[in-house]
């Protein structure tokens, strides 16, 4: 489904993928720091906010869920695993 980048091996990303301005954040920082960690990733999604974004850790879960719906349909999906942090992966290419 997805097209792989041939040099970074990554999934690319088709050209003018509208999303909410949330989930282009997440998304954008995924494809910037592959393998970033869950607390790097809430730290770069909420920078500007002078409380540091949600109290609840799960909201972060949340929206890359709902980031993830949205992406479906091109084959890509953002994956975090325990140990590598989270990457954007091709669906039929991930099988964690």
């Amino acid at each position: 489904m997805s097209t792989i980048c041939p040099h970074c091996g990554a999934p690319v990303i088709p050209p003018g993928l509208n999303l909410p301005p949330l989930k282009r954040i997440i998304l954008d920082a995924v494809r910037g720091h592959p393998g970033i960690s869950a607390e790097e990733l809430r730290g770069l999604v909420w920078a500007h906010d002078p409380a540091g974004g949600p109290e609840d850790r799960k909201v972060l879960h949340v929206h890359i869920h709902q980031l993830n719906r949205l992406l479906h349909p091109l084959g890509i999906r953002v994956r975090g695993s325990r140990t590598g942090g989270y990457r954007v992966l091709s669906i039929e290419g991930d099988n964690a």
